[in-house]
């Protein structure tokens, strides 16, 4: 009997935690890789002919429906403005890409923006305006060959809600659930191993608040101060103006950096794995872990542990393709 209480408590427990933790993923509404959106944005693409390097950028609409308020789903083509951001001026190139339902597009980007590392930010637009549609149908995945760090990831997706283009100014509104967007991820999260084993360790935000109009993109660097645990909860250490850069900010972890107490070697010595969190402004983000010495690598995405409403303004094109 006293076993059959102690499983009843146990089961109370876990369908409580179960019910809490839906409730702070329902909380959490960033947008996640995992979800067809009208926004996708790829953290990192880069493309050298001297090295080899290339990314292959891939983007789907995989329903046949455009949600504008209508009660039922009708076909319709997705028109994608794309913009190459170039990570180190924040200057942007643009195309339109014009896919029918369940149609898929590739690119290298050693072919549309050659020689340049950056990110990349696609616009679910109106057919006739250039203005912004609720279209949640869009996914895309990139896969990098930049030396050792290799490997693919799913593009971050933020779905719309209601009429985004409501008051035709071409300003994407994060975090506004009744004519806009999920919410901007401004904090990130991530598991890393220690430096001693893995070194190399390399962290991507891209930012998404700004103005790509006038070129003024931020959010991307480090605002406030960053933390990392040992995995045993314990040493722990707090750093600052470790990951910094323009509109995309990248960061290598290495035995000094960042800069903690003891030196990153004894805070997660070989074989221990710790955790480490930076906050950002408005932004989306990757990890890096090259190939080498040690077999656990690839690229994922970061995160994401506190969201924010941010605001980034696009020009408005009629769609030609």
């Amino acid at each position: 009997m006293i076993h059959s209480h102690n499983l009843a408590r146990a089961l109370v427990v876990f369908v409580f935690l179960g019910i809490a933790s839906a409730q702070s993923w329902a909380g959490d509404i960033s947008g996640p890789s995992e979800v067809t959106g009208s926004i996708l944005v790829y953290p990192y693409y880069t493309s050298n002919s001297g090295t080899g390097a290339d990314t292959r950028i891939t983007i789907a609409n995989t329903e046949i429906y455009r949600r504008e308020g209508a009660m039922a789903p009708t076909p319709s083509t997705a028109y994608v403005h794309i913009f190459f951001i170039d990570g180190r001026t924040c200057n942007q190139s643009d195309q339109f890409v014009c896919l029918t339902p369940n149609a898929t597009f590739t690119l290298k980007a050693s072919d549309f923006d050659p020689e340049v590392t950056g990110y990349v930010i696609a616009v679910a637009v109106d057919k006739d305006t250039g203005n912004l549609v609720n279209q949640n149908s869009l996914i895309g995945d990139a896969f990098v060959a930049d030396g050792k760090y290799v490997g693919n990831y799913g593009a971050e997706a933020f779905q719309a809600y209601g009429n985004p283009g409501i008051n035709n100014d071409g300003v994407i509104n994060f975090g506004n659930l009744t004519n806009g967007y999920d919410y901007a991820p401004t904090r990130f999260a991530f598991s890393i191993q220690s430096p001693v084993d893995a070194p190399g360790q390399r962290i991507v935000t891209a930012s998404i608040g700004g103005d790509i109009n006038a070129g003024i993109l931020f959010g991307a660097s480090q605002f406030g101060i960053g933390a990392i645990y040992n995995g045993n909860e314990r040493p722990f250490g707090s750093f600052a103006g470790f990951h910094v850069g323009s509109c995309q900010a990248t960061s290598v972890i290495g035995l000094t950096a960042p800069r903690v107490p003891f030196g990153m070697s004894i805070l997660i010595p070989s074989g221990h794995i710790g955790t480490m969190q930076i906050p950002t402004g408005p932004a989306v983000g990757l990890f890096m872990t090259p190939i080498g010495n040690n077999k656990w690598s690839g690229i994922r995405g970061l995160h994401k542990n506190r969201i924010n409403t941010a605001t980034l303004a696009i020009p408005m094109y009629i769609p030609v393709c």
